[in-house]
């Protein structure tokens, strides 16, 4: 089972023009890999009281997001509390986020305006 942080959730995180992908969509591209078998959309922008509920074997979660002293988190302690084990690991692609795209797609097309401005202010008269 995976959690996604719903639109509301991750606003509250990360401010009013995120997230850049829909909740559904994101929720929806996971339920395509094999090792997913359940996808919910986690309302909060805590996970604790569905790792409350749901109590999982096994809790996974992105090294970045957690803080060198982990264990002291809330999820830490609930997951250990009923026997569960935590799992902290390295993120998937370091070349791939949400917002490394949108930096490339606006730093390719401020990039080609730019060189066109360019072009033109050394040339005023040359047409497009």
């Amino acid at each position: 089972m995976v959690g996604v942080s719903s639109n509301e959730a991750i606003r509250k995180v990360k401010g009013p023009n995120k997230p850049i992908l829909d909740e559904k969509i994101r929720a929806e591209m996971l339920t395509y890999l094999r090792s997913v078998d359940f996808v919910t959309i986690l309302p909060e922008p805590s996970c604790v009281p569905t790792l409350g509920l749901l109590k999982p074997d096994v809790f996974i979660t992105v090294k970045e997001d957690w803080a060198a002293a982990y264990k002291d988190s809330k999820e830490y302690k609930i997951v250990t509390k009923y026997g569960g084990e935590v799992k902290v690991v390295d993120r998937q692609s370091t070349a791939l986020s949400t917002t490394k795209i949108v930096q490339r797609a606006i730093g390719g097309q401020l990039g080609d305006i730019f060189k066109d401005f360019m072009e033109l202010r050394t040339d005023p008269l040359k047409e497009r």
